[in-house]
């Protein structure tokens, strides 16, 4: 037969260390966790929610004078230029500053 009399454990402060029981460690755990969603996050409030990375070969954006522009109406955050591919240049390390050049001025 089950003994129906809760013992309650005392508060964690009370404890000695490294004694917190295993329900104690999730209790804490979950306060911590739940608390969290109310934290204030300042950083989150100055940023946009989300970031939009592309990656682009250097002739797409010089063949389209606009795309630049395009790209940055749309939401795109970071451009990533494709120039090295397994130990290959596929396009002169010129052409690949030109693109760099009108990226930045976009």
């Amino acid at each position: 037969m089950l003994n129906a009399t809760s013992q309650l454990s005392p508060a964690l402060s009370e404890q000695p260390l490294g004694t917190m029981t295993r329900r104690d460690s999730l209790r804490l755990l979950a306060a911590a966790s739940l608390s969290a969603g109310t934290w204030p996050w300042h950083s989150r409030a100055t940023e946009s929610i989300r970031e939009y990375h592309v990656c682009l070969s250097p002739q797409a954006v010089l063949e389209d004078p606009e795309f630049p522009a395009m790209l940055r109406a749309a939401g795109v955050t970071c451009v990533w230029l494709a120039g090295f591919f397994y130990g290959h240049w596929p396009w002169p390390l010129a052409f690949l500053q030109a693109a760099r050049d009108r990226l930045e001025r976009a």
